[in-house]
């Protein structure tokens, strides 16, 4: 895990490469999806909430939520993502 995914509650610049996208599931404040994202570094990162685009790169100030790990891979959630540009793969 890289050192500059660490904190909980830390805003955090990161760039992202949407790997793919869950279907979206209903909540009480509508529909969500799961964008799950890779940094350069190889870090996975999930993204509850607006829909990003498979395929694209997305450069965002988020703040970390909770780490966890899903299948055996340490995962960070964020939430809260200011999307600042896009760019094709």
């Amino acid at each position: 895990m890289s050192q500059f995914i660490s904190e909980i509650g830390k805003r955090i610049d990161l760039e992202l490469n949407v790997l793919f996208v869950s279907q979206p599931k209903e909540s009480q404040f509508g529909l969500w999806n799961t964008n799950v994202c890779e940094t350069p570094q190889g870090d996975r990162v999930i993204y509850h909430g607006k829909l990003l685009n498979p395929q694209k790169k997305y450069q965002v100030r988020a703040t970390i939520k909770q780490h966890r790990i899903l299948g055996n891979k340490q995962t960070t959630v964020i939430n809260r993502p200011k999307i600042q540009k896009v760019s094709a793969q």
